[in-house]
């Protein structure tokens, strides 16, 4: 799934969690099709075995959520060909919904349409939310080396925290202080160069 598209920049990128939206007659045309496509295929099918979707991940959630059940030995190839089937489908919803956008590839916007769309999507939006949610912690934890590389930022921003005007925010009591004496005569002794060095005057 890509993350770029054209004529995508003004569509929606968050959760509303309103209602689903039927879909116009030509994109239940073509979910039709697809079905029928899914049925065919399924009547046609000798061996349950090959599957897109790695067996060994279907039994472990069975195996998570059975609750103490046992389970037959055709359990884990019907659920792998349910999911199978599932995800297949959302990927068309998302599709049609950036064909109508006028995007050349599917945005998470378009995937949160499609879940918008139908009424047995419903139930990942809470998915969703906390994939997003990690998405966004993770953009912000690769950013810190960018921070890191800029020495005088990080400088500046330390004092701040330290002794500026917003140490209220992160000190109480005592242990608040302010620049000493020393401190500020040590700085205004220094003096810029030309070349951007700091020498000491006497």
């Amino acid at each position: 799934m890509s993350s770029g598209s054209n004529g995508g920049a003004g569509r929606p990128q968050e959760l509303h969690g309103s209602p689903p939206t039927p879909l116009p007659s030509l994109q239940e045309q073509e979910l039709d099709e697809f079905w029928r496509k899914v049925v065919g295929e399924i009547e046609n099918t000798v061996n349950f075995n090959n599957h897109t979707i790695p067996m060994s991940s279907v039994v472990e959630i069975i195996r998570e959520h059975q609750g103490g059940l046992m389970i037959s030995s055709e359990t884990p190839p019907v659920v792998a060909k349910v999911l199978e089937i599932f995800v297949q489908e959302l990927t068309v919803r998302a599709s049609m919904h950036a064909k109508s956008h006028g995007g050349s590839s599917i945005l998470g916007s378009d995937i949160y349409e499609a879940i918008n769309s139908g009424e047995s999507y419903v139930c990942l939006n809470n998915v969703l939310r906390r994939a997003v949610t990690n998405h966004d912690q993770a953009s912000m934890s690769s950013n810190a080396p960018q921070l890191q590389q800029e020495p005088h930022f990080v400088a500046a921003t330390s004092r701040l925290m330290e002794d500026g005007p917003t140490d209220h925010l992160y000190k109480s009591g005592e242990e608040a202080t302010q620049i000493s004496a020393e401190e500020s005569d040590e700085d205004l002794n220094l003096l810029t160069t030309s070349s951007g060095g700091t020498e000491e005057t006497k």
